[in-house]
């Protein structure tokens, strides 16, 4: 399985780096909006006084903006590493479930934009990858899902 998510690494590098590139400037300017979001909040003499602000980002990122800035984007680029991490086993075990023992990562493209899709045949298996944006009922904030697709090629 070593070489699967290795050769996913790979595949996945250029996207991988492009939002850990984006993290420092995505959490500054999130943390400038949270601080104004509370300021308006707190400033509206309307609101019922038991009342506290929602952080539209999440409960996990108004905690991490607890700390100074360079704190808070450590800890979400190593939180993003780790989700990177996590998508590559995923997929690098569903891949090895279906008996694919080999990828080529030069065949992989991926699409910048809201959502990606990718297809590609591997070993006589059709390979679909598609990365979406999730959230809903009961869910603290929009996120990234990755789901993968395995079947024998018809």
């Amino acid at each position: 399985m070593e070489h699967l998510i290795s050769k996913l690494e790979k595949a996945f590098a250029k996207c991988d780096a492009y939002y850990l590139q984006k993290i420092p400037t995505d959490v500054e300017e999130m943390r400038v909006n949270w601080r104004e979001f509370k300021k308006n909040f707190y400033d509206n003499t309307d609101r019922p006084k038991w009342s506290y602000p929602v952080c539209p980002y999440g409960s996990a990122f108004e905690y991490k903006a607890q700390f100074s800035l360079q704190e808070h984007i450590e800890k979400t680029t190593k939180e993003t590493q780790k989700k990177h991490e996590a998508r590559n086993y995923k997929i690098a075990k569903k891949l090895e479930k279906a008996g694919v023992t080999n990828i080529d990562a030069i065949n992989f493209e991926i699409e910048y934009g809201n959502d990606f899709v990718g297809s590609w045949i591997i070993d006589g298996h059709k390979v679909t990858i598609k990365v979406i944006f999730a959230g809903g009922y009961n869910i603290q904030c929009l996120h990234n899902r990755v789901l993968c697709n395995v079947k024998k090629a018809a």
